[in-house]
């Protein structure tokens, strides 16, 4: 193990920790693939009538937990960016429905959230979000957590 780059080493103990299982085990998240540097994780999106629907995430792992995750919105069958019909919307009180930050295409799909690689220098997050920032003390956990809780505050009843 003495030659496994460190970032895969921090990874697999991401991977085997209670909170991440936990997650797993609550239905929260699914691991669908892994190949250092890069994970493809599904999260769940629940409609008010009971309708799942799994958003798919491409993370780029190199170089973590010193540097942020590279975190993209992904197609769900493809190795491809997600497309724009398929992005998460939420729901207005006038019934249309619009995407929403997290989610809007952003360079290259990256996830528009203050943890994200690209996104948090953008968003100032150090400064304006200090509880969302990456960190090299935070895991994969805390980013599955806040996609979860993003995805599931603004997914419509009966999602599109």
């Amino acid at each position: 193990m003495p030659d496994q780059d460190p970032a895969l080493i921090r990874v697999k103990q991401d991977l085997q920790s209670l909170p991440f299982k936990a997650g797993i085990r609550r239905g929260l998240w699914r691991l669908q693939s892994f190949e250092f540097p890069l994970l493809f994780m599904l999260v769940r999106a629940e409609g008010s009538d009971g309708t799942e629907t799994w958003y798919r995430f491409k993370f780029d792992l190199d170089r973590y937990p010193g540097r942020a995750p590279s975190c993209r919105l992904w197609e769900p069958d493809s190795d491809r960016e997600i497309i724009e019909k398929n992005r998460p919307r939420k729901k207005n009180p006038d019934g249309s429905l619009e995407m929403f930050d997290p989610f809007k295409p952003w360079q290259e799909s990256h996830v528009y959230r203050p943890w994200e690689q690209e996104a948090g220098p953008h968003l100032d997050a150090q400064n304006k979000h200090p509880h969302l920032a990456w960190r090299p003390d935070r895991d994969l956990t805390f980013v599955l957590e806040d996609l979860y809780e993003r995805l599931n505050r603004f997914v419509p009843p009966g999602n599109p």
